[in-house]
């Protein structure tokens, strides 16, 4: 069961929507483990009996962490894909963008156009929900973007990007590897020097059912 809640980022310094994960539970009421064509299906049946409650449990919490791991890959294209339909939705559901709780998130969007052509001259690590900046290179295209950018748009280590070209997920480092790029997605923690848990503010996922 996956439960959503709207809430508010601010993107490019305007606040705009957000659909995020409330909760997540993966519920297995009965779990049954069926061994054939072997010598020891016996034994192997007899085991799976026994501890069939230790199985259970065991795959449910293993779904429940890769549907948590994985929702930025569900969310952040969602999200993109109800840009246009935000203002009927907000009318609907009769609550001004205000008063929506916040992400604590702060987006911006990096448009490098001719100079996405030279190499992005930036180095990241894996995180929850795509990759976070940890350098820049000198005269690499995000460096050459922070000289001219304003500053609520300068790309700074630590920030979390989540989509190049339109692509998260795999999809995105494969994108990221190409000759040319030309839009960068980034995110970061609207309070200067807070630690952001980015699955806890951007999805704000609950613990597994059982």
């Amino acid at each position: 069961m996956l439960a959503f809640q709207l809430r508010s980022a601010k993107l490019n310094g305007d606040l705009v929507p957000r659909l995020a994960l409330a909760c997540s539970h993966v519920v297995i009421d009965k779990l049954v483990l069926n061994f054939k064509e072997s010598k020891l299906s016996w034994l192997y049946n007899t085991m799976g009996y026994l501890f069939q409650t230790a199985v259970r449990d065991y795959v449910v919490s293993t779904l429940g962490a890769a549907v948590n791991g994985n929702m930025a890959s569900l969310l952040t294209p969602l999200n993109g894909y109800l840009r246009p339909y935000w203002p009927l939705l907000l009318s609907n559901v009769a609550i001004p963008l205000e008063k929506l709780p916040s992400t604590d998130l702060e987006e911006y969007t990096v448009l490098l156009g001719s100079e996405g052509k030279v190499p992005v001259g930036a180095d990241f690590v894996d995180a929850e929900g795509g990759l976070t900046l940890v350098a820049l290179e000198d005269g690499g295209a995000l460096h050459r973007w922070n000289q001219s950018a304003p500053e609520e748009r300068k790309v700074k280590t630590g920030d979390l990007l989540y989509q190049v070209d339109g692509k998260c997920g795999e999809d995105m480092i494969q994108a990221l590897d190409k000759q040319e790029v030309d839009e960068l997605l980034f995110r970061r923690a609207a309070t200067k020097g807070a630690v952001i848990d980015w699955d806890e503010a951007m999805f704000d996922s609950g613990p597994d059912g059982e």
